[in-house]
């Protein structure tokens, strides 16, 4: 496969797709901190994912929106068909129109929060510290052997 910029974004976007969670890096001022998050994958390649806002990551997000986020097939042994994307970007708070469409995108990647908004109380019960963070990606660094052999690419978007 040639290397170019449209073939890396699809690369990566089979990767996002084939996975369900990835790294979130966050930093305050010099303290980073990592978690695992499930997310998914916006009409505009961006990465959609609901936290509690009380975490540490969402309060360093309101700090300092810049973050890193690193998704890989696994298993994977050391030295054989690497597949993994890592990417930087600015993660915001949904509002607005992200908001219904982000809710949408990650509800059909994981129906099961459908069923936990089915009614005011359920809501309230289950979802009421929960956010829909948008991560724009803003540069994205691949490894796909397969696709491409050995070695890194890089792409600003």
């Amino acid at each position: 496969m040639e290397i170019n910029k449209e073939n890396i974004i699809a690369a990566a976007r089979e990767i996002m797709e084939n996975n369900i969670v990835a790294t979130l890096s966050t930093c305050d001022n010099n303290v980073c901190h990592s978690n695992n998050i499930y997310y998914a994958i916006g009409k505009s390649f961006e990465l959609i994912f609901v936290s509690n806002e009380d975490t540490i990551h969402a309060n360093n997000i309101e700090k300092n929106s810049q973050v890193s986020v690193v998704i890989y097939n696994t298993p994977q042994s050391y030295g054989q068909q690497h597949q993994g994307i890592q990417i930087s970007g600015t993660c915001i708070k949904a509002k607005g129109t992200n908001l219904i469409n982000g809710w949408g995108h990650y509800i059909k990647r994981f129906p099961v929060f459908e069923t936990m908004v089915k009614n005011a109380s359920m809501i309230e019960k289950n979802l009421v510290k929960a956010r829909l963070y948008i991560v724009k990606i803003e540069k994205l660094k691949i490894i796909d052997i397969p696709s491409f052999g050995q070695g890194f690419h890089n792409i600003d978007l």
